[in-house]
């Protein structure tokens, strides 16, 4: 896998819905991402996070942060905030919005070269955005499933477009 981009897509875990943090079954969800991270890795043929450079990405939202927080302790890595990756704000034009997603997945693309990992932490309507629109070989039933909280999907860029890693993560 060593020279391939990939592209980890989360969703944030369980929200508590009087604030933007977390609920508690999101705090248990949260502390189980470092392990499930380690699967997607051995699911790659990959040794472990460190043998590959590996980007923690996050919307700027509370909820985003705190779903990873765990996983950046474990591995020394700290949480890269980009608004890119932040859900729909109130007010904002939908063409404006998507050019916001396609930005962020464009510029995945262009990090081929260096090998990097992302993992990326957004919200349902970026997630379903990106689904729809990132360039890979998923048919249109796989694009339409469902993102509940603390799901994972996996995109390795090969052969002009993101390939997504098959099987429950």
């Amino acid at each position: 896998m060593s020279g391939k981009s990939i592209l980890i897509l989360l969703r944030h875990a369980a929200r508590d819905m009087s604030d933007d943090g977390l609920s508690e079954t999101g705090l248990k969800q949260a502390d189980t991402l470092p392990g499930r991270i380690l699967k997607a890795f051995s699911h790659l043929g990959l040794t472990s996070p460190d043998s590959v450079s590996l980007k923690i990405k996050s919307s700027p939202k509370a909820r985003t942060r705190a779903t990873l927080r765990t996983l950046s302790k474990e591995l020394s890595i700290s949480i890269e905030v980009d608004s890119r990756l932040d859900e729909r704000n109130p007010g904002e034009r939908v063409d404006v919005f998507e050019k916001r997603v396609e930005s962020f997945l464009e510029e995945a693309a262009l990090r081929v070269p260096t090998g990097e990992t992302w993992v990326a932490c957004s919200h349902l309507d970026w997630l379903e955005h990106a689904s729809l629109v990132i360039p890979s070989d998923e048919n249109d039933f796989e694009r339409s499933e469902p993102w509940p909280p603390m799901t994972i999907r996996i995109y390795i860029f090969e052969n002009g477009i993101w390939q997504r890693a098959k099987g429950k993560i």
